[in-house]
């Protein structure tokens, strides 16, 4: 009887964690989504680094308390290829990582026409890369870091250009 109980508070006890990682793995999902799209609308020319570090704020109050989004933006655009024939290729025109969270994008594996959505050529794409933490506090739910990537046609603009300094809001 001891065995059955301690075995149902187990499975209670499991099945809880897994809820909260199933819950904390949807609202970063649902954080990456919306913290691309708040970049696709924006109007003008130039996107600042402050900006893009409250947006990073931003996406921490959309996670649960105790997670902490490590975000990289990174703007790419289609190039054509250098001979007629030749296929297009991916150019990283910035990237911009708040607090150096993430290493900066290259093109190449990642960053790739190969891996990124279908885009006609001279098109720009915003690409937000995410990665939040999930600590399990019970063996059996293991502890998992969540990557996610929304990537967006602007909506209003053809490309930004990035400027500013930044990363004012790391914390020591």
């Amino acid at each position: 009887m001891l065995a059955s109980v301690i075995l149902l508070n187990m499975l209670i006890m499991g099945f809880y964690l897994w809820w909260q990682a199933y819950n904390s793995h949807a609202v970063t999902d649902r954080m990456a989504y919306t913290i691309n799209d708040l970049i696709t609308r924006q109007r003008g020319l130039v996107l600042d680094r402050s900006f893009l570090d409250g947006l990073e704020t931003t996406a921490e109050f959309i996670l649960n308390p105790e997670q902490n989004a490590a975000i990289r933006f990174t703007q790419v655009t289609l190039q054509p290829g250098a001979v007629p024939g030749d296929p297009p290729q991916i150019q990283v025109d910035w990237s911009y990582s708040p607090c150096g969270a993430l290493a900066l994008a290259d093109a190449g594996p990642g960053f790739d026409a190969n891996v990124l959505p279908l885009m006609a050529v001279g098109a720009t794409m915003i690409v937000t890369d995410v990665q939040v933490p999930f600590v399990s506090t019970f063996d059996l739910v293991p502890s998992i870091l969540f990557e996610r990537r929304a990537v967006s046609l602007y909506r209003f603009e053809t490309s930004f250009e990035l400027q500013g300094t930044g990363t004012s809001t790391c914390i020591d």
